[in-house]
């Protein structure tokens, strides 16, 4: 079902009204939509660029250089969009400037490139000329989490990493609907280490009817999201719709108010889980039932995974979901220190209008039209980073110029 009507039309006041009614006072925000495309990684003569294996992350480290993180070739790639010039930094090892695992990238300050390693449990950090600065080796051990739950979300050349810490899902004993209990904690480079926030993660409801436990995510579930720039923390509730600045001593300095999201109509509640349960079709459609003829355990383990499959859909038909919907779906601060706040996206949206807000004054300053189908990367002055998929699930980087339409 395609979603036609502006952000719930239907059913109250809309997001964009709530946007409106803030302005007040003030300037009406630009809007802007995206124009000339300045640079595509298909089109690119170095095979590592032109054939992404798995984009993990991009940064625009000026108007005219990128760096793309391939978690599947294990480097980096810094990319001249003018001059075409291609340094390719890291590969598989446990070396200096090498890595275990790529899992994400984020902008080091003050002017650099931060490597998120889980397998290595190793945080690396370049300059944006792609010299190695030096790595944080951390024990996961040492947060609430266990490997992979710690996320690197800010780091310096001194050595300082911010960490979003939680609980791992295995930790939750009892059945029943639980929220994630989140942490945001400064190890510096002396080995010390200071909690600057804490937040409530996903919605989540732990289940074991088939003799093995499963974990979901509530329909229409509020989070937190974070991001980063110099030295100031963002954390947002999706539930409250706001967005609290953070110092590194943990005082809030800064509140942006996105208002809450809109109710979640009867339709598009049908429309959310019968494409959840789609989903859930097609990655359990090859377990089946157990092989009559397959050893007992291969049996007995396919077995239990096609009943696991099946609690799933009995999960997304008959779970309760939230009314109203989350305010945002992604959050990032951009090479220009502005915070780029993304709408909660709905099935069958194909337009998204970011939020482009300056920090420090706490104003929207743009709204940008992008395409549900692409994932904004990252963005520097009129530039965009985009992340795009093609009919034959080809992945391509695209900068693009943005082009004012109010």
């Amino acid at each position: 079902m395609r979603r036609t009507e502006p952000w719930g039309a239907t059913t109250g006041v809309t997001m964009l009204a709530v946007w409106a009614l803030s302005m007040v006072g003030h300037q009406a925000p630009r809007r802007y939509e995206l124009g000339e495309i300045l640079f595509e990684s298909t089109d690119f003569a170095d095979r590592s660029v032109s054939q992404l294996g798995r984009l993990s992350g991009g940064i625009m480290l000026s108007d005219d250089r990128i760096v793309l993180a391939d978690g599947m070739a294990t480097h980096l790639l810094f990319v001249g969009l003018n001059d075409r010039q291609l340094t390719k930094v890291g590969r598989k090892g446990e070396g200096p400037g090498e890595f275990k695992s790529l899992r994400a990238i984020g902008r080091a300050s003050p002017n650099g490139v931060f490597v998120d390693d889980p397998v290595g449990t190793r945080v690396t950090v370049f300059s944006d000329g792609s010299s190695l600065i030096g790595s944080v080796s951390y024990s996961p051990r040492s947060f609430r989490g266990s490997v992979m739950v710690p996320r690197p979300i800010f780091a310096d050349f001194g050595g300082n990493v911010v960490f979003r810490d939680a609980d791992p899902l295995f930790s939750v004993r009892d059945d029943g609907p639980y929220r994630e209990q989140l942490s945001y904690v400064l190890l510096r480079s002396n080995g010390s280490r200071t909690t600057i926030a804490e937040a409530q993660g996903r919605e989540m409801v732990r289940r074991n009817g088939t003799g093995i436990f499963s974990v979901y995510e509530r329909p229409f579930s509020y989070s937190a999201l974070e991001a980063s720039y110099g030295d100031r923390l963002l954390v947002a509730d999706t539930e409250t719709g706001t967005v609290q600045v953070y110092d590194r001593t943990g005082e809030v300095v800064v509140t942006l108010d996105i208002g809450r999201g809109v109710p979640v109509s009867p339709e598009t509640d049908a429309e959310w889980r019968s494409r959840k349960i789609a989903d859930n079709e097609s990655r359990w459609s090859r377990t089946g039932a157990a092989d009559p003829d397959a050893p007992p355990g291969l049996s007995q383990m396919l077995g239990g995974l096609a009943g696991a499959g099946r609690d799933a859909r009995e999960f997304y038909r008959t779970a309760d979901g939230n009314t109203v919907a989350p305010s945002l779906s992604g959050m990032f601060v951009d090479g220009s220190g502005r915070a780029w706040l993304q709408p909660y996206v709905f099935p069958g949206d194909e337009m998204v209008r970011w939020q482009v807000w300056e920090i420090n004054e706490g104003d929207i300053e743009a709204i940008v039209e992008v395409p549900a189908s692409h994932t904004v990367l990252d963005a520097i002055g009129d530039r965009v980073l985009i992340r795009t998929t093609d009919d034959l699930d080809v992945t391509s980087a695209v900068v693009r110029r943005l082009k004012r339409i109010s």
